[in-house]
């Protein structure tokens, strides 16, 4: 397998019909990058957060991640700001750092909305997560649940690649037809 992964690394890039060998690094998008990422993660964060992080707190904890990105969800507060505090070091030891755009601790859950009206919002803050949006609703019963609605800019994307791509059908069968 690390046989496999060294020629991948070595194998370069093709960009225009030119293969650029790679200096370093994994191409961005590659698949293997993909893999590489998950087994790293899967260490030095995964296993980390449920034998090592987990115990040591109060409360309830989960970890959600896809690849790269993930969600650490946290039935206390404090709970959250000391697990904060040891993913920064923790991500140090291996190099890695937290993007601070996308790092934010925000209240979440059952009593979402009361915590939002003492802090003077009228409704509570919602998360992005892998091109959705969740936010905080009630199901008909009253009882909270996770409302999740599709990113409107990547929805966008997508329709107009779908509309492009009929467009070339269409082309492709009036030409034969």
């Amino acid at each position: 397998m690390i046989s496999l992964i060294r020629r991948w690394l070595k194998a370069g890039v093709l960009e225009a019909g030119v293969v650029t060998p790679s200096e370093m690094g994994t191409p961005q998008g590659g698949s293997i990058s993909v893999l590489l990422s998950n087994i790293y993660l899967h260490y030095v964060l995964d296993l980390w957060f449920e034998r090592v992080a987990k115990p040591r707190l109060r409360g309830e904890a989960y970890l959600v991640r896809y690849i790269d990105d993930f969600v650490v969800c946290f039935q206390h507060r404090d709970d959250a700001l000391r697990f904060q505090d040891a993913l920064g070091k923790r991500l140090g030891k291996f190099g890695l750092t937290l993007e601070p755009a996308k790092t934010k601790l925000v209240e979440f859950g059952r009593f979402a909305q009361q915590q939002a009206g003492k802090h003077g919002r009228k409704r509570p803050e919602t998360i992005y997560f892998l091109g959705f949006t969740l936010y905080c609703t009630r199901n008909r019963k009253g009882n909270f649940k996770v409302g999740m609605r599709t990113e409107k800019s990547r929805l966008r994307r997508s329709l107009m690649s779908l509309q492009e791509k009929m467009r070339q059908m269409l082309t492709t069968a009036k030409k034969r037809g």
